[in-house]
């Protein structure tokens, strides 16, 4: 997005926006008000903002329990930018600082990053380094924290190994990185070969396409051999009731994400029983 702001004809500076009109209907590129900077708040000028599966959910309108109900609303849940304005109670001196942030989904005035300026509670905003790369630290937040969550919940569970799906993603690739330091086997569950050249260049040893005729026979194997006693997935669809179906007797499914954006499918009642 650009960051040339300009002068509406009512003499109201205004900035480049892509808005939900419509939950799930395709964004609109409009003008609009450069948002008020409030008390606690920082007005940050946006340098870069990624396209998580998260933000294809909140366009949806199926992130989250709540979601905001003015529309139309500014998308995007991250990103980089610059300091440009604080608000009262926030020290002059972060002006000019650059930042990541991540915002509040849930909030009912929220406002995205997928515009020219975007207001931020203090809280939610991280300083960077100077020299910091704007595109790569858009992705600062939400990957790193998910990833990091998942080896805590798999070390809690004292499990040895885990199974996540979707794991070429950025995600997946992180996870990798920080099960191996931990000592913790990760099934990665991929769709193609590219992803799965893609995760094996993170070192993953044990990697499994969905699409295989014999994955879920693959599956039971690698299951009976690590006992996973935790997956983590972001598919949905019949992907979840297979790997369900060859989990060990009391192992934990998370669903995280649905990318497949369709319901969860292939379960049976009785093997919820030990589940």
């Amino acid at each position: 997005v650009s960051t040339q702001s300009t002068w509406g004809f009512s003499g109201i500076q205004v900035m480049r926006a892509l808005t939900i009109v419509k939950y799930a209907k395709p964004v609109v590129f409009q003008q609009m008000p450069i948002p008020k900077v409030k008390s606690g708040e920082v007005l940050i000028k946006m340098r870069a903002s990624p396209i998580n599966p998260s933000d294809l959910g909140f366009i949806h309108g199926v992130y989250g329990c709540r979601r905001p109900t003015r529309l139309p609303v500014v998308a995007g849940l991250e990103g980089t930018g610059i300091i440009h304005e604080v608000g009262a109670g926030v020290n002059s001196s972060l002006v000019g600082k650059p930042v990541s942030l991540f915002l509040n989904s849930q909030d009912p005035n929220f406002h995205g990053c997928w515009s020219e300026f975007a207001p931020a509670n203090l809280r939610d905003v991280i300083e960077l380094h100077e020299n910091t790369d704007f595109k790569m630290s858009a992705c600062a937040i939400v990957n790193p924290i998910t990833a990091l969550c998942f080896i805590d919940i798999a070390k809690k569970a004292k499990t040895r190994s885990i199974i996540h799906t979707a794991a070429a993603s950025i995600v997946g690739r992180i996870l990798e990185q920080l099960a191996q330091k931990e000592g913790i086997n990760v099934i990665n569950v991929i769709r193609n070969k590219e992803e799965e050249d893609t995760i094996k260049k993170f070192g993953a040893k044990h990697v499994l396409n969905s699409t295989d005729a014999d994955f879920a026979e693959k599956l039971k194997t690698l299951v009976n051999e690590l006992q996973p006693q935790v997956t983590f997935n972001a598919v949905g669809n019949e992907l979840a009731g297979k790997i369900f179906k060859a989990m060990p007797e009391q192992a934990t499914m998370y669903q995280y994400s649905n990318i497949s954006m369709k319901p969860l499918g292939e379960f049976l009642s009785e093997e919820f029983l030990f589940k």
